[in-house]
């Protein structure tokens, strides 16, 4: 009995095993690849020239911008922490000195 769509029934699931529609599906071919040493050291030698090749399409290095943008996004991280620790750890007389550099930064050009 061949199964259809137009004749699926129960008896399609009472047939004997060698008769189920899934028995008779073609397999899909392997994929041919190279054949791999079955000797450890060879296989462990090739296996590090593969992840270590050099790929087609290499990354480019990031441009400037791109540097400069990743390390103001580092530089954000740390900056919200570190001014608070540095308030904490400095005593009034470092405060004074630094306020009295950035005064006399911000007033030199004027």
């Amino acid at each position: 009995m061949k199964v259809t769509p137009s004749n699926h029934n129960s008896a399609f699931w009472t047939l004997h095993p060698k008769q189920q529609a899934w028995h008779h599906i073609a397999m899909p071919k392997r994929i041919k690849q190279e054949m791999r040493s079955r000797d450890v050291n060879q296989l462990a030698h090739q296996l590090v020239e593969l992840s270590t090749q050099i790929a087609d399409s290499a990354v480019e290095p990031p441009t400037k911008a791109q540097i400069s943008q990743v390390m103001a996004e580092l530089g954000r991280r740390g900056g919200k922490i570190g001014g608070k620790r540095r308030l904490t750890t400095m005593t009034a007389a470092e405060r004074k000195k630094i306020a009295k550099r950035a005064a006399r930064a911000r007033w030199k050009n004027k």
